[in-house]
């Protein structure tokens, strides 16, 4: 698995930029950040931009199509 430092500038941007946002919207919802919930999000985000620069895109269950 590629890491965060691995991706493009550009992606490494916009995960950075989907990240802040979903703890804005989190905080928000919940007036509180949960930082496992936080961490869960950021992994997830990192992958869903590798899957984007790889060849194979990976969608939900792992499958890739």
């Amino acid at each position: 698995m590629k890491k965060f430092e691995e991706l493009s500038r550009e992606s490494q941007y916009a995960a950075v930029e989907v990240l802040k946002e979903v703890i804005i919207q989190s905080h928000k919802s919940r007036s509180e950040v949960d930082g496992q919930r936080l961490e869960f999000n950021a992994h997830s985000i990192r992958e869903a931009f590798i899957a984007l620069e790889s060849e194979r895109p990976v969608y939900g269950n792992g499958s890739s199509s």
